[in-house]
């Protein structure tokens, strides 16, 4: 058996051939990949084209997936978001006032963030 997903109550084990059902978090034209959770969303997500990307506009997000670069974040979208590692280590480095101590560990899978939207692209 191998540890499939982990929620916050607990963690499900799958085995090879066992049937789930799977919600659809992101597909990818481009690469013919599709990200998928076994937990369904409370509430649908903000449609793409809703997301103010300004850099200003605050949205509370929790971490999903530690990628090779960075972390993806949902923040309540339709799509989740990647924080790249090097925004994360620019504003550790510049000592952004924002952040408190607390907040300039490396963010793990489950944390809540605050996220900026700096731009959008339908990959």
């Amino acid at each position: 058996n191998a540890s499939v997903a982990e929620s916050e109550e607990s963690s499900q084990l799958l085995s090879p051939g066992s049937s789930v059902i799977v919600y659809v978090v992101q597909k990818s034209r481009k690469s013919r990949k599709v990200l998928v959770t076994l937990k369904r969303r409370s509430v649908l997500g903000t449609p793409f084209d809703q997301v103010v990307a300004d850099g200003q506009t605050p949205y509370s997000g929790r971490v999903v997936a530690e990628l090779t670069s960075g972390w993806l974040v949902d923040f309540g979208c339709e799509t989740p978001g990647i924080l790249p590692s090097a925004l994360w280590q620019r504003a550790l480095s510049e000592g952004d006032s924002d952040m408190e101590a607390e907040a300039r560990a490396l963010p793990t899978v489950g944390d809540s963030l605050v996220v900026y939207v700096l731009s959008k692209s339908r990959g």
